[in-house]
């Protein structure tokens, strides 16, 4: 396992599982809470929580196949209530995908809804809901990271194939091949490393959290024992928001389309 020192910051820090030793127990997931959305979600993208508030990203399509949809942007309170709300994109270009916060503004890549396509890369302003566009990528951009160590954004493409790393205007400073194929990322995090924590789903069919080194995108470590919905929906198939409380960690999934429960857990 490489660079022994951050996984072991990451892995005793941030996930607090086990898994990293042979002997070690599977982690044990507590439901804490169960919030139901008083709006319709649509297709979650990717979600952040910023105080008492959070963030998130969706799809609506309106017709598939004549690629025309709706790009919305969320802001929700603890109790589901819908806050704020505004809309994303230009033309075909209405996919929101997975979003990251720096500490001022969040990210948000808007992109067509097919591979090898373009992109919007949009920063938000939490406290007056202003998308600014940032940059464009001929590429189908489907979540970022903003590596506060360097300050970079790092970008994931379709099925994530491809990382992309960029200033924060968009001059291209690498694109890496990924070299672990068994995973789709679907919404990142960035950690303290730096590295990053991704929900998404796998080739078996699973669901996972996945560490990813971001100086050269290999994966650290991954957690593969997580919790369905009573749907028996995957936790991890949509957004997820990760927040610190004290030493101890929660974790924010909304892995269900329109009508689903924002879950709540915490890792013994």
């Amino acid at each position: 396992m490489k660079r022994a020192s951050l996984t072991l910051l990451v892995i005793d820090l941030v996930l607090s599982i086990a898994a990293v030793r042979a002997d070690a127990k599977p982690a044990v997931w507590h439901l804490i809470e169960r919030v139901r959305p008083k709006f319709d979600t649509h297709h979650p993208q990717g979600l952040v929580k910023i105080g008492n508030r959070f963030y998130l990203s969706s799809v609506e399509v309106q017709e598939k196949g004549e690629g025309k949809g709706i790009g919305h942007f969320f802001e929700f309170d603890l109790e589901g209530n819908l806050l704020r709300q505004t809309t994303l994109g230009e033309g075909q270009m209405y996919h929101p995908g997975g979003i990251d916060f720096d500490g001022q503004s969040i990210w948000v890549p808007v992109a067509e809804y097919r591979p090898r396509s373009r992109s919007i890369i949009y920063k938000i302003n939490p406290a007056t809901l202003k998308a600014v566009e940032a940059f464009r990528v001929e590429d189908h951009i489907g979540a970022v990271v903003f590596n506060r160590e360097v300050g970079t954004l790092v970008g994931m493409n379709w099925d994530a194939q491809a990382f992309y790393e960029w200033t924060p205007n968009g001059r291209l400073i690498r694109k890496v091949l990924n070299e672990v194929d068994e995973y789709s990322y679907q919404d990142c995090k960035y950690l303290r490393g730096p590295a990053m924590l991704c929900s998404g789903t796998r080739a078996n069919a699973n669901g996972g959290l996945a560490v990813v080194d971001l100086l050269d995108f290999d994966l650290i470590q991954d957690v593969s024992f997580i919790p369905r919905t009573l749907k028996k929906i995957l936790m991890t198939r949509n957004p997820m928001a990760l927040e610190q409380t004290g030493d101890q960690l929660r974790y924010y999934f909304l892995p269900e389309d329109h009508d689903g429960d924002l879950y709540v857990f915490e890792i013994q």
